[in-house]
């Protein structure tokens, strides 16, 4: 299990994310002291940073959209995602997900 990520149920879990805005892509850097660091091609002005955060794990995890929710770090670059899979066997696909990203695939 990713240091990044702490399940609380069978279906749900919060991800640990440090947020660089303005990069030139949307893109996964990898685990590094505990947390998930992605670069974010929007900017951190009113909210655009979150929402692209959001959908960018939701395309990642190929989770719906409504599954993710920021928990902390409104304004800040570490944040606390909550995230509430549809069913057992799409959670443990996120699982696996993270544990490619954590060996760097």
């Amino acid at each position: 299990m990713p240091a990044c990520f702490s399940p609380l149920n069978e279906t749900e879990g919060v991800l640990f994310v440090h947020v660089q805005p303005n990069a030139k892509k949307n893109q996964i850097l990898g685990e590094l002291n505990g947390v998930l660091k992605i670069r974010l091609n929007a900017p951190p002005v009113e909210g655009k940073a979150n929402v692209a955060l959001l959908r960018f794990l939701s395309e990642i995890f190929k989770l719906p959209r409504s599954s993710f929710h920021l928990l902390s770090g409104e304004t800040a670059r570490q944040k606390r995602i909550k995230i509430q899979a549809t069913d057992k066997p799409s959670f443990q696909n996120l699982l696996r997900q993270l544990a490619k990203i954590n060996e760097g695939i």
